[in-house]
């Protein structure tokens, strides 16, 4: 007889293992168990052994639970992370939707292709190239591609993403500092109140 635990390992009990644990038990307390109802015994025990040394060995979550500083506050989970719209790249490299605010895969979704005058951190003007690039063969939009010019030495002179982002759609270099801003307060506020004064 085998049962298979939670991790998928198979726990066998082999029928010779049985029938010589009842010949040591002897005759008088063999009686009291027959082979099916000690096997099932020595299963049951099996599948705990497997159960604590798996727990033991692995005490993380089976299955990631999905929450982070990325995500909103677990009074919120009922609105979920947004997925990109289409794959995503940001000067060259690839969005990883796992390490983006969900703020920050809102405004992406909302973005347009074109080029946008964008602000810097020292308030120089620069500008942000979105380009679509569509499927071969269904025409629909694949992939977008945000670009802008850096130079060497000058990655802390660029804003923030979701300034840019609120930039291209319109507001001034001020105003989407300050939107941002307060969704960040607001994100940071939720997420420090427990889940009960929120829910």
């Amino acid at each position: 007889m085998a049962k298979e635990t939670e991790s998928g390992a198979v726990v066998a009990m082999p029928q010779a293992l049985v029938e010589l644990l009842l010949e040591k038990l002897g005759a008088p307390q063999a009686s009291a168990f027959d082979a099916k109802q000690l096997a099932d015994i020595l299963e049951k025990t099996g599948l705990n052994t497997a159960a604590a040394m798996q727990k033991a060995m692995k005490p993380e979550n089976a299955f990631h639970p999905g929450v982070s500083c990325y995500s909103r506050h677990l009074a919120f989970q009922l609105r979920p992370r947004p997925k990109l719209k289409c794959k995503m790249t940001w000067v060259s490299a690839d969005l990883d939707p796992e390490t983006l605010h969900w703020y920050e895969l809102e405004l992406l979704n909302q973005a347009t292709p074109g080029d946008f005058h964008v602000t810097n951190a020292d308030q120089s003007q620069t500008t942000l190239n979105i380009r679509p690039e569509a499927d071969t063969t269904t025409g629909r939009l694949d992939k977008l591609h945000f670009s802008f010019p850096v130079r060497d030495g000058q990655s802390r002179n660029v804003s923030p993403m979701s300034v840019w982002l609120l930039e291209a759609q319109g507001l001034s270099y001020m105003d989407a500092m300050v939107k941002w801003l307060s969704v960040m307060a607001a994100d940071l506020k939720a997420k420090s109140a427990p889940v009960e004064v929120l829910a």
